[in-house]
């Protein structure tokens, strides 16, 4: 075994015929001239840890000699998947600053993208993965989703080649599209927009200066079974001459959400169609967005509205929480999933008395309610946060019967300790979800407050 392979992966060395060894891959980044190449088993994938060559002990710029030693930073650079399982190489990087023209002086990368974090025999990697989605090569390289879009977008456009215009259902107010290609699972729209220099949003003054211009990527409505995504061109930063404010021309049809990644507004109306008759991992899948987004958009965020009646009730057997109401209902093979919503009941500041007071909904928390029908429920609750525009006080309203500390309700325990009598912890924790000694640990509890 080569020296600074870890013995806990050396087995993998031959487990895909064909496939690089752990001592190849060890021996091609030696080869490049990095140092004390180290190579470990992680939960993630392989991780190598690496140091780069030395700067140049003389300054390119002005020939000065011994520059400043700076504090060394490490880089993760992302390489091709081994065995399956992603790569990523962590190089120490020795950096220097000149002593005279303070040019920065840091140690070179053979073979690595540093733009993109990636290495250059990743970006033929995944060139050659032009018939998977981007967000099935992106979880297997372990990449970011925006150097693995960029180089599929490339190829798709070489291979397929590009068509002028693009059909009526991509057309955005105030944007002209140029051109798209076709590829085997997604739709790229390139569009032009046609605003001109917008004013300050802050004092509407129209003395502002442009400060950055790159492309914006937004996800769009399926058509015809493929993702969809727009490629708007220019897409403008600018900081105002009068109030100083910095901000990005706001796009016409796309929602202003506060997260990644940006939606058009015909999307969030489609996703909250798809609701009621689709999972939230289906619909992700569906539009190439991760399941968390399509979660966030769903329960509220962003400033959309839930369309309820407060009485819901999913089951007939099942009674809902104190000052909440049902938002959602979604049963399946798994269990049943109910989403909350809490009702504020908080409207003057509990330290200033001020009545400016701001409402707002937190991410859901996932909490477990008594069985029915033969399977476990799984609560989705969103709590409610206030917050008071004089003073700043921030809390968060509380809400009875969940007990927070083991994310179960306080009805749930009870049911926990009459089951506990008659059967072993194992049946009701296979009923219920949650782990054995989470079970054994609340009928304990609940013996000892007797």
């Amino acid at each position: 075994m080569q020296a600074g392979a870890h013995p806990d992966v050396h087995h993998s060395c031959v487990s895909e015929a064909g496939a690089p060894s752990l001592v190849q891959l060890q021996s091609h980044w030696q080869s490049l001239g990095y140092t004390g190449v180290d190579i470990r088993r992680t939960a993630a994938g392989y991780a190598l840890h690496a140091h780069a060559e030395e700067v140049p002990a003389q300054c390119p710029n002005c020939g000065a000699d011994a520059p400043l030693p700076m504090p060394r930073a490490e880089i993760a650079i992302h390489d091709v998947p081994l065995h399956g399982m992603a790569v990523a190489l962590h190089v120490r990087r020795h950096s220097h600053r000149c002593r005279f023209c303070r040019t920065m002086l840091e140690s070179p990368l053979p073979g690595v993208d540093p733009r993109r974090h990636i290495t250059h025999r990743l970006a033929d990697w995944i060139a050659t993965q032009h018939t998977r989605t981007i967000e099935d090569v992106t979880r297997q390289c372990g990449a970011r989703l925006s150097a693995v879009r960029d180089i599929l977008q490339a190829t798709a456009e070489k291979r397929h080649g590009s068509r002028p215009g693009a059909p009526e259902a991509f057309n955005l107010p105030d944007l002209q599209a140029t051109h798209h290609v076709s590829g085997p699972h997604r739709y790229d729209v390139y569009l032009h927009t046609k605003l001109s220099r917008p004013p300050c949003p802050e004092c509407g003054s129209l003395h502002v200066q442009r400060t950055a211009t790159h492309a914006a990527h937004v996800h769009d409505k399926p058509l015809n079974g493929k993702h969809v995504a727009l490629v708007i061109t220019p897409y403008r930063a600018f900081r105002c001459h009068d109030c100083r404010r910095a901000f990005i021309e706001p796009l016409p049809g796309v929602a202003a959400l506060p997260r990644h990644p940006r939606l058009t507004e015909r999307l969030i109306s489609w996703i909250q169609k798809q609701a009621g008759l689709r999972e939230d991992k289906d619909i992700a899948a569906g539009i190439g967005i991760p399941v968390g987004s399509v979660r966030r958009i769903l329960i509220g965020l962003g400033g959309l509205q839930w369309t309820f009646t407060p009485k819901t009730v999913p089951m007939a057997d099942w009674r809902p929480l104190p000052a909440t109401v049902v938002t959602r209902y979604l049963p399946d093979a798994d269990g049943h999933h109910i989403y909350l919503r809490g009702t504020p009941s908080v409207d003057r500041c509990a330290l200033c008395g001020s009545e400016d007071i701001t409402t707002k909904w937190r991410r859901s928390r996932a909490i477990r309610d008594i069985p029915l029908e033969g399977k476990s429920v799984l609560l989705h609750y969103s709590s409610v946060t206030h917050r008071c525009g004089i003073c700043g006080w921030a809390a968060e309203q509380k809400l009875d019967g969940i007990d927070t500390a083991h994310k179960v309700t306080q009805r749930l325990t009870e049911w926990v300790t009459c089951q506990l009598a008659s059967q072993p912890a194992e049946n009701v924790a296979r009923a219920t979800k949650l782990k054995v000694a989470v079970v054994a640990y609340m009928g304990a509890a609940s013996t000892a407050a007797k």
